[in-house]
């Protein structure tokens, strides 16, 4: 896991999402007005949020909710925890300072099914609500709806936060969680998202020669290619370059990429006589596609 210290935290993010987000993106609007609102916080104020991207959607949850059992933030990240992880991808990200339109701050990869793991281990329970309001706050009950009314006592409504009765033991898991990030190696955000990018077109690449040598027979209407659909979200976030290196990815050597008139989607397809036991190529080296 690599450490990216002060980033522009949302352009950053989008940069993540544009390599492995291919539906939804529009959550991402979300994640920019949270963020957003807690750089104008007050000092004092947790900044730590933990941001998912997956093939379809994000989340964008304070960490220090995320370890607390029965708070929303909580069931979020559990809920993708306990499914399959494949195409998902985890950060921490710690806001420092903004500069104008900027965002500024500290990203962390994770990884994401290790880390919900080790956050059921580790949540505390959730007992109260902290409703905050301009001149006081008051304790509410998590079953309650919180209402962003003004009070008649402490006046503006400004945020809630879920709490726990083990607030020491909260604080603690929070500091150990910062101190384990620290100790990630620094890393080059611009080659990270290389890195997900040559990834993410190596395993469209994997999926479709797997999915061509496992077919019994040709599957084409006219019998004399076997075809694969490219996947949906790949095609959805593929720029005519990541074509490109997909195609000179197969091994193939009579092979070609095309629609189907009156279908969905992008097909590959590979003549019957092709030898289809054969791996991948490897794709140009990285220091090529910063170029």
């Amino acid at each position: 896991m690599k450490k990216f210290m002060d980033v522009d935290l949302i352009q950053s993010l989008k940069a993540v999402l544009q390599q492995n987000t291919g539906f939804y993106q529009s959550d991402f609007e979300i994640d920019r007005q949270i963020l957003a609102r807690a750089a104008s916080e007050p000092e004092g104020r947790d900044k730590t949020f933990l941001w998912l991207s997956r093939p379809c959607g994000t989340h964008c949850l304070r960490e220090r909710e995320v370890f607390l059992k029965g708070s929303p933030a909580y069931g979020v990240w559990q809920f993708f925890g306990n499914r399959n992880h494949n195409g998902v991808l985890a950060y921490a990200a710690e806001i420092t300072h903004d500069e104008g339109d900027k965002i500024l701050g500290n990203l962390y990869e994770l990884d994401f099914g290790q880390h919900s793991r080790h956050v059921e281990d580790k949540a505390l329970p959730t007992d109260y609500v902290r409703v905050v309001y301009e001149h006081g706050s008051r304790k509410q009950s998590v079953t309650k709806t919180v209402s962003s009314e003004e009070d008649l006592l402490f006046g503006k409504y400004l945020y809630s936060e879920y709490q726990t009765n083990e607030s020491d033991a909260h604080r603690h898991i929070l500091w150990e969680e910062k101190q384990n990030r620290d100790r990630f190696k620094q890393g080059d955000f611009q080659e990270h998202i290389v890195s997900l990018r040559i990834g993410r077109i190596e395993t469209e690449a994997k999926r479709i020669v797997e999915k061509i040598r496992t077919l019994e027979k040709p599957n084409s209407s006219d019998g004399n290619y076997f075809m694969a659909e490219l996947s949906t979200v790949f095609t959805a976030l593929a720029s005519s370059e990541d074509l490109e290196s997909l195609d000179h990815m197969m091994p193939y050597k009579e092979y070609s990429f095309s629609e189907i008139k009156g279908w969905h989607g992008r097909y590959i397809f590979v003549a019957k006589e092709e030898n289809r036991n054969r791996n991948i190529r490897k794709i140009q080296s990285r220091k090529k596609e910063r170029k």
